[in-house]
């Protein structure tokens, strides 16, 4: 009897946890989303999964957020795990899971979609195709397409046509660019995209492909002479698939919210995006209208720290073979130091390469994340703005007085001292004009433009340089650019 009082009891204990886990309808979404370092995952994939579409549904689902960058499962490997249930989603680049299903190679082709609407309309006709295969190859549910910004070439030599490519050795983005390229008589050559620039510096390679904003910001047109905005390495579509056995355990209505939200917050704001990503980078590249101006005032402050360097390797060899020295190189590196970062902090805000410690940012709502990135510029603006004024007293009392340095050189304190209170005040501006630009598109609702411009950043080195851009130089070598 006691025996059987106790199996009644676990049977009892074990239908009544059925029914509570049925009745709290709750799901949980194992999501792997695209690299993490990129807007595509931060500013899209993630805030969808984890904020919209749960609270949408009312809170009955539970997600659990990691990207392909944690997962580590190179090319289409991602894809069969989920098939085999180990994941519910997955965002992946499309070209990377070629090798298992060839017929998705058909959304990207190279030079096909020369601008973001024509490419748009290649992936809405596309769309059904991808759809099918999808759930032939991986028992997947198309959800989403969404590009990086368009792959252009950068060149050490002029490019007119197409035909100019023949003989080339190209640094290709992908399988299918390297496909491209060697059937118009180049050769294509795989590499990381941190070695690129001094490739292209030695002649190792002629051209390479790259996002316009990517090659700009790691400095791909200070080595290569020429640009070809034509898409040859195609947008870099980013895929946004659902297990089938998942998908299918929703309600027919549930199907229809997630639809619609995920083509209204995810897909249509990332080609958007793109969109202006490209043009910004093509802009900066042929000296247009380009918001990263910054940079050349961290070029004028990289050019007197070498000069600098300069300057005491001659001094430190003339004290040890001839036992002279020319006298100031000590007091002219000082000024260069001042100067050099004074002029390159507005740089390095753009980059966001200022220390930030974010390990509770990123766990906040957005409305806190938005509220401290105002407060942080607030307060950055009131400390430049103390320091400016205080140079400015320096640079004032140096002038009044005709101060001059207490050294051999004599130099007269205000030429340094006003080189270096310019770059504190293009500095503040550069702050302040952040400011402002960040409360304008949070006034106009464009929540996204104001993360973008002065949100935290928690990216990963080399993705971080390529920003936005994937590399696939064959479907098991998604990782670098």
């Amino acid at each position: 009897m006691k025996n059987l009082a106790k199996v009644v009891s676990l049977t009892i204990l074990v239908l009544f946890l059925m029914s509570s886990i049925a009745f709290s309808g709750e799901k949980e979404l194992r999501v792997v989303g695209s690299w993490s370092s990129l807007t595509m995952f931060k500013n899209f994939e993630k805030p969808f999964w984890t904020e919209i579409l749960p609270k949408a549904l009312g809170g009955n689902i539970k997600t659990n957020m990691t990207s392909l960058g944690q997962v580590k499962l190179k090319g289409p490997a991602v894809l069969r795990q989920m098939n085999m249930g180990v994941f519910d989603v997955v965002h992946t680049v499309a070209d990377y899971v070629v090798a298992d299903s060839p017929a998705l190679a058909g959304l990207d082709l190279p030079a096909l979609a020369p601008n973001i609407e024509l490419a748009r309309k290649v992936a809405d006709a596309y769309r059904p195709i991808m759809a099918e295969y999808l759930e032939k190859d991986f028992n997947a549910k198309l959800l989403s397409i969404a590009p990086y910004p368009a792959q252009v070439l950068f060149s050490r030599v002029k490019i007119t046509g197409l035909d100019d490519l023949k003989g080339k050795k190209i640094r290709a983005s992908g399988w299918t660019t390297s496909q491209f390229v060697t059937a118009l008589g180049a050769t294509g050559i795989t590499m990381s995209f941190s070695e690129v620039p001094q490739s292209l510096q030695r002649g190792v390679v002629d051209c390479a492909i790259t996002g316009s904003l990517s090659g700009y910001s790691a400095g791909w047109g200070e080595v290569a002479k020429y640009i070809y905005p034509l898409p040859i390495g195609g947008w870099d579509h980013i895929i946004g698939c659902m297990n089938m056995d998942t998908w299918n355990s929703f309600s027919s209505e549930e199907q229809k919210i997630i639809q619609a939200l995920i083509k209204e917050k995810l897909e249509d704001p990332a080609w958007s995006v793109t969109a202006r990503e490209t043009l910004e980078g093509v802009d900066c590249l042929i000296g247009g209208k380009c918001p990263h101006i910054s940079k050349y005032s961290v070029w004028f402050g990289g050019i007197l720290l070498f000069a600098a360097a300069f300057l005491i390797a001659v001094e430190v060899l003339l004290r040890k073979l001839f036992s002279i020295s020319m006298g100031g190189a000590d007091e002219l590196s000082s000024y260069v130091l001042a100067i050099s970062c004074s002029w390159a902090f507005g740089f390095a805000l753009f980059r966001k390469a200022h220390v930030r410690v974010d390990v509770l940012y990123v766990r906040l709502t957005k409305r806190l994340r938005y509220f401290l990135d105002i407060l942080s510029l607030v307060l950055f603006l009131a400390y430049t703005l103390t320091l400016v004024y205080y140079a400015f007293t320096v640079l004032k009392t140096s002038i009044i007085r005709q101060s001059t340095a207490n050294t051999p050189l004599q130099t007269p304190l205000w030429i340094p001292q006003s080189i270096w209170f310019f770059g504190l005040i293009s500095f503040t501006v550069i702050i302040f004009l952040i400011l402002v630009g960040t409360i304008y598109y949070l006034a106009n609702d464009d929540a996204l433009s104001a993360q973008i411009l002065s949100g935290a950043s928690t990216l990963e080195k080399e993705i971080e340089e390529e920003r936005g851009i994937s590399v696939k130089s064959s479907a098991s070598k998604e990782g670098e650019k």
